[in-house]
């Protein structure tokens, strides 16, 4: 009984800190992911599956989708890491699924993002690149940057195309960069859940 209330505890906690602190809601995830994993070996499958559950309900209910994506790259990821945990498979078959699972639910994430109205949902596209580059011109003109690169020969539309290609070079790389923050957050899940377990003696 005292694990499954310190599973709830720790998963809700961390819950918490990813939806009132969006700052924060990366490292809420890691340790949300840490604690699911974890929750493998302290609890059975179907209580595991029920504490996850209702996190997702309390990241649903306090913040609405603006967690998905933490949700589908790490939460569920730990989740699966979890159950293969408590079946007692081995380290790199519970990472092989582990990776497996979120390179999966981030592609299905992308697929739903891309035809998503929701700001807090959706990845940039042609219109948020536009607005970005509008931004970053606004706030250079703003700071006197123009002057600075005007003054060593650059000019304005010089600068603006410069924008546009830093815009554009992110815009094209922005998957690969996901999936390395995500393929990061479960390898950080694994190892920091692989050294709490054993000094917990799990």
């Amino acid at each position: 009984m005292a694990r499954i209330i310190s599973l709830l505890l720790t998963s809700s906690g961390a819950c918490l800190v990813m939806s009132l602190f969006p700052s924060l809601a990366w490292l809420g995830g890691i340790a949300w992911g840490i604690a699911l994993f974890l929750g493998g070996q302290a609890v059975d499958r179907r209580l595991l599956v029920s504490v996850a559950g209702s996190n997702v309900l309390l990241l649903f209910g306090l913040s609405g989708n603006s967690n998905l994506f933490l949700i589908m790259s790490i939460g569920l990821p730990a989740l699966v890491m979890g159950l293969l945990l408590g079946e007692g498979r081995d380290f790199y078959e519970i990472q092989k699924w582990g990776v497996l699972a979120a390179v999966l639910l981030v592609v299905l994430y992308w697929s739903m993002a891309q035809y998503s109205d929701d700001p807090r949902v959706r990845f940039w596209d042609q219109t948020q690149m536009e607005e970005y580059v509008a931004e970053s011109l606004k706030t250079s003109q703003d700071m006197g940057m123009v002057e600075v690169y005007m003054q060593q020969g650059l000019s304005r539309e010089e600068l603006e195309q410069d924008i546009v290609l830093a815009a554009r070079w992110l815009y094209m790389h922005l998957p690969a960069l996901y999936m390395i923050n995500v393929l990061f957050g479960i390898w950080l899940v694994l190892r920091l859940g692989a050294i709490i377990g054993s000094r917990r003696g799990l």
